[in-house]
């Protein structure tokens, strides 16, 4: 039995998966972790404090989960089943996970990590816009680009094979990756659930809002002059709005300079993923051929920015009065 452990990375359609994971019931031969789903509105993040608690292993709180999850692993071991967890916000620090590992071993389980890899070019792009999102970053792309590739854990989840994969072994886990496809996830994710034994709905419940979605190039420049204020209300409930109403094709800043700055510094852990055995396939590379490669979408020709502020800036209006 094997207490499976996806960890994300973020901005690898982790929600996505969750939604699906939440699906499951107990008929399979895995279980998705039932801690946090009675007390918790959203199935994308019923895990979060799972994560939390192997981030900070000495608290209360933190004591009481991990009891908890080694009764549902007892279970699971009468039972015969494995179990899944996941949260795009556990940390990349093996160690930590050592209290994880005792109790899945006192049960019976083995530890198996789950990283999607996704092309880090697109993954970049994508974590760049999140972080304006959610206000963390507020400079140019270039500059995200500089700090990520040398900024701790956000580093090194930009090296699975290198980094993460031989610090995980050393903690006698099994460090699995699993390729990320741009057309689509719910299919690679389902074929995961087949694959560990959990069982899920034939279909999953259409929550567009919980998805993550890419904004435009607008809705970048929005947020960074802060046209419209940072605590308004359903905020990027209306910049999606928006992008979907006047047609914004989502931010690709990439330039290939940038890019080829990326693939340079992570060479070598790009070269082991090229090689290396896989979950449900081998990684594919997103956005190196001509025919996926998405068209540069910065901003720099941005056809009638005030007529996008002055709709987000109605919308403003017209959802306070609801």
């Amino acid at each position: 039995m094997t207490l499976f452990v996806h960890i994300g990375p973020h901005k690898t359609a982790s929600t996505l998966g969750q939604m699906l994971f939440a699906t499951a019931n107990d008929s399979g031969t895995c279980v998705y972790l039932p801690i946090g789903r009675a007390s918790q509105g959203r199935p994308d993040q019923v895990h979060h404090p799972v994560a939390e608690a192997i981030r900070t292993p000495h608290t209360s709180e933190a004591r009481a989960l991990l009891a908890g999850i080694e009764s549902c692993l007892a279970r699971a071991q009468a039972a015969g089943q494995s179990v899944l967890i996941s949260s795009e916000m556990f940390p990349t620090v093996a160690a930590l996970y050592l209290p994880l590992r005792d109790i899945a071993a006192r049960q019976g389980h083995d530890l198996r990590m789950i990283f999607v890899c996704r092309d880090p070019v697109a993954r970049l792009n994508s974590m760049y816009t999140q972080s304006i999102k959610t206000r963390r970053f507020d400079g140019p792309i270039a500059a995200f680009v500089a700090v990520a590739l040398t900024s701790g854990q956000r580093d090194e989840r930009l090296r699975p094979c290198t980094v993460l994969r031989p610090r995980f072994t050393a903690l006698g886990a099994r460090f699995d990756l699993m390729p990320y496809d741009a057309s689509g996830m719910e299919p690679l994710f389902r074929q995961l659930c087949a694959q560990i034994g959990l069982a899920v709905a034939a279909t999953t419940p259409n929550q567009p809002d919980r998805i993550n979605t890419g904004p435009s190039a607008a809705a970048i420049r929005l947020l960074r002059e802060g046209v419209v204020p940072p605590d308004t209300p359903r905020l990027f409930k209306m910049l999606q709005t928006a992008d979907l109403a006047l047609a914004q094709p989502a931010y690709f800043g990439m330039t290939p300079e940038l890019a080829t700055q990326i693939r340079t510094t992570l060479a070598d852990d790009l070269t082991a993923l090229g090689s290396t055995p896989m979950l449900l396939g081998q990684y594919q590379d997103e956005v190196a051929a001509d025919a996926s490669h998405p068209t540069l979408n910065d901003g720099s020709n941005l056809a009638d920015y005030e007529g996008y502020c002055r709709f987000v800036l109605d919308l403003a209006r017209q959802w306070a009065g609801q």
